[in-house]
């Protein structure tokens, strides 16, 4: 009904509602520059917000237009 979605990953946790740009991050609210959006039933999210939140570093390669995630997990 409210259309929330959690990611958790050890201590943290990550919540997130389709269309608001507003994140809950350890019950700190923080801004993501793009909201959540469902597509074809699917939550869509920005890679790199939840990535950094999570403690990974994303790095893009402008030659070659691609993300990467440096995951420490």
């Amino acid at each position: 009904d409210t259309q929330t979605a959690t990611v958790m990953q050890n201590n943290d946790n990550i919540s997130f509602q389709i269309n608001n740009a507003t994140a809950t991050v350890n019950d700190v609210p923080k801004t993501m520059n793009v909201p959540a959006k469902l597509v074809n039933d699917k939550t869509m999210v920005p890679m790199r917000f939840i990535s950094e939140q999570l403690g990974c570093t994303v790095n893009w390669d402008e030659n070659t237009k691609t993300a990467a995630v440096d995951a420490i997990f």
